[in-house]
């Protein structure tokens, strides 16, 4: 019988066995680095997230994985403006004029709020007024807004999410059993209002019930640093450890030294526990010298604190009560969004003696107040306290800028300028109303290579488009590759990279295409060819 000789068959195929062995080793990407692509892509920032944010670095060695970024969900995009009204109320709460927002939305017209579309946008900017408002005043302020935004908008989960962090820090008796439970039924993965109504369920003997909200969020409460005590408590009050889906008896109940305060109940001293969103305190005292005094340059807060507040002139330990209570909600909002703690306490200078007049319109003035080469914040306070919202606008980009400093210490001077301002004015999320028009005007773009020393403040409208154009690069970049990988360029540079040799080892992305793709997009959104 005749047989076909299938030798030169055999050896294709067996080439080919062997090529595609090749790629599934040497070629094909594996599963782990397409994870690891996966988890770094995760990073960009989502600005309406509701999941609470996880852990901070407390040190730069912490940088070793990828973290979600830290920007909460706090604020509401209210979209396109139903009413010409509304658009201008819009406006001025762009601009910083907090005051006069308030004000307008009080006196909205019934017959206007009637239209679903126009109530949904006015419980939007009540919401982010709140938001504000808590920067420089404190919750006790703030919770007036969120109830506003409630009231009109009911099925909300931010701003519901922003009410139920308000009645906690405040120990409302409004935060009961039946309130949280509408909370979940709009939010049910919200972490904190398990949590909360757990606690409620436990202290009236509804175990069962608290346990299940427990067993829920089990995983997230343990991942999450804000929550890990106080879930943990609660779970030695019922006498066994919760594992998800199961309990687990242990060897004795874990009995806390103290527990946190209920707000349903009789709240006479303050909860050692933060809640998913980090606890902000309206009026943090500010302590005095041993003698009851505090004289020119003694320390007028703790050492232990996070900042060393120092008088230049005679003492004004209101004054100073009021800029701490800001400095603090600074602390804790920005160092949670950028993912990093000062490592050492930061001085502030406040000059009691010298007029408060910056240029609120832009960030130069608070630029000019800000020490570059030591990392002090200065403070003229006479007339400081007439607009908390200027205030707080300058502060917080002040300690924006201090945080960037003891990131980088010796190596600041490696980041480009437009990148520091930029993302100082990112961290704060303060609007700044000369940028604001700068928008509105015609302008020829200034080249980021330009920007990367110092410029000139002195000439506005040549300034503020320098810090528009600043602000808007460092948002590309966010958007680009999250805040971990904007901290991951700074680490570069403090091993002695520069900006452009860390950009492409990390990003593959020469500085030159960043320049040219950012001035094309930077362009076409502000409607110029």
């Amino acid at each position: 019988m005749f047989r076909r000789d299938l030798s030169s068959v055999i050896r294709l195929f067996s080439v080919l066995l062997g090529l595609f062995i090749l790629f599934q080793v040497w070629i094909k990407p594996t599963d782990s680095d397409h994870n690891q692509q996966e988890s770094v892509e995760s990073s960009e920032i989502q600005p309406m997230m509701t999941e609470p944010a996880p852990p901070l670095e407390t040190t730069p060695l912490l940088e070793t994985a990828p973290l979600i970024d830290a920007l909460e969900a706090r604020l509401i995009n209210p979209g396109s403006t139903p009413s010409a009204e509304l658009g201008h109320i819009r406006d001025d709460l762009d601009r910083g004029n907090y005051q006069e927002v308030e004000a307008r939305l009080h006196k909205l017209p019934k017959k206007l709020l009637a239209d679903e579309r126009s109530k949904q946008f006015a419980a939007a900017l009540w919401n982010n007024l709140g938001v504000q408002q808590e920067k420089f005043a404190g919750v006790a302020v703030s919770v007036k807004a969120f109830k506003q935004a409630v009231t009109l908008a009911p099925k909300n989960p931010v701003a519901l999410l922003n009410l139920t962090q308000a009645y906690w820090e405040l120990h409302d008796e409004a935060l009961t059993q039946e309130f949280l439970e509408s909370v979940l039924l709009v939010a049910p993965n919200d972490t904190f209002s398990h949590i909360a109504l757990a606690d409620i369920q436990i202290q009236n003997g509804h175990t069962m019930e608290a346990e299940r909200h427990l067993k829920l969020i089990h995983t997230r409460a343990l991942a999450d640093p804000s929550l890990k005590t106080y879930f943990q408590q609660l779970t030695g009050k019922l006498g066994h450890e919760i594992v998800a889906g199961q309990t687990e008896p242990v060897s004795g109940s874990m009995q806390p030294a103290t527990s946190p305060s209920s707000p349903v109940v009789a709240a006479q001293a303050p909860s050692p526990l933060s809640p998913s969103v980090t606890q902000r305190s309206a009026s943090l005292p500010v302590a005095s010298a041993p003698n009851g005094e505090t004289t020119g340059g003694q320390t007028a807060a703790r050492t232990t604190e996070p900042f060393t507040v120092t008088f230049d002139g005679k003492p004004d330990q209101e004054t100073a009560m009021r800029i701490r209570s800001i400095l603090d909600y600074s602390h804790e909002d920005i160092s949670k969004k950028f993912g990093y703690t000062p490592t050492a306490p930061i001085q502030v200078v406040l000059h009691t003696e010298q007029k408060f007049a910056p240029d609120a319109s832009s960030p130069a003035g608070a630029d000019m107040l800000y020490d570059h080469n030591s990392s002090v914040i200065h403070l003229p306070v006479d007339g400081a306290m007439e607009d908390l919202a200027i205030l707080s606008r300058v502060l917080r980009h002040q300690f924006a800028h201090a945080l960037l400093h003891n990131k980088m210490r010796t190596q600041m001077k490696q980041l480009p300028v437009w990148f520091v301002e930029g993302l100082a004015i990112r961290l704060a999320e303060d609007p700044w109303p000369a940028l604001e028009e700068a928008k509105q005007k015609p302008f020829s773009v200034i080249p980021l290579s330009l920007l990367e020393k110092q410029w000139d403040r002195t000439q506005p409208d040549k300034s503020h488009q320098a810090y528009l154009e600043s602000a808007s690069a460092a948002q590309s970049l966010i958007d680009r590759h999250g805040i971990y990988g904007i901290r991951q360029i700074m680490n570069l540079l403090q091993a002695g990279q520069s900006f452009e040799a860390a950009i492409k080892e990390k990003w593959s992305l020469s500085y030159e295409q960043f320049q040219r793709d950012w001035e094309k997009s930077f362009t076409a959104s502000m409607g110029q060819k």
